[in-house]
């Protein structure tokens, strides 16, 4: 509420839609518990690459203990083909048409292309089960990144959830999104820049996650390390 100023009060919101580990560079955030809801409030929560990236069988939702009222699931569920879905309380969903007053369509709902790529991505995913290396492979490249922030004198913090994180340019730790609104967004588009020199084409904001995908090996990975080594190098440098 705080970030509005003042100009909204919890009386003015019909619920909060909360991305506790969206693909913005703030996972690790928030500790949703403490959102201020009422019982008129919504918690709508997860995004479906939380779901994908984290692990199917234990969605955001049950990583952080969350029982939101409505789940909703974007476009990452086609399986690259644009695609939604939400579902939740039954007193919820018989409010949606055909069975309540409240319409909803879209021109690509149900569309069948995408149907099928979502279900064929859960299937391999179901027979492949990658989230523990997606996961080691995560956890590589966070230590890595840390250790080159570390070695080269550099404030940052490297903020991880499975195979997402983002390298934020802060001298203390992020915990909120007041504290990650003070990185040095400057820092990071002179970083940016000296990465892609060398090969590795980061997302070009600081408040976006680097994501990594089972075809990221360890050598992969290492070249990344050391590409950010090199560029932190001459970071300090200049």
């Amino acid at each position: 509420m705080e970030e509005f100023g003042g100009h909204i009060t919890r009386e003015d919101l019909a619920g909060y839609k909360v991305y506790r580990t969206e693909g913005m560079g703030i996972e690790q955030l928030h500790p949703i518990g403490t959102l201020p809801l009422t019982p008129v409030q919504l918690l709508t929560a997860t995004n479906y690459r939380d779901t994908t990236r984290i692990d199917t069988s234990q969605s955001a939702q049950e990583l952080y203990g969350v029982t939101p009222d409505l789940t909703t699931l974007s476009k990452i569920l086609g399986g690259g083909f644009p695609s939604g879905a939400y579902g939740g309380r039954r007193d919820l969903m018989q409010r949606i048409a055909p069975a309540g007053p409240v319409y909803q369509a879209g021109t690509l709902s149900g569309n069948p292309v995408a149907m099928a790529a979502g279900a064929a991505t859960l299937s391999v995913l179901d027979l492949e089960r990658p989230w523990a290396v997606l996961d080691a492979k995560g956890a590589r490249l966070e230590k890595g990144l840390a250790d080159a922030l570390k070695a080269a004198g550099v404030p940052g913090h490297v903020s991880r959830v499975g195979s997402m994180g983002t390298a934020f340019f802060l001298d203390h730790e992020p915990t909120d999104y007041a504290s990650v609104k003070r990185s040095d967004t400057a820092r990071f588009g002179r970083f940016h820049a000296l990465m892609l020199e060398r090969g590795v084409y980061l997302p070009p904001s600081q408040f976006e996650a680097w994501f990594l995908s089972t075809q990221h090996d360890d050598a992969v990975i290492d070249q990344v390390i050391a590409a950010a080594q090199d560029a932190l190098g001459v970071l300090v440098a200049a």
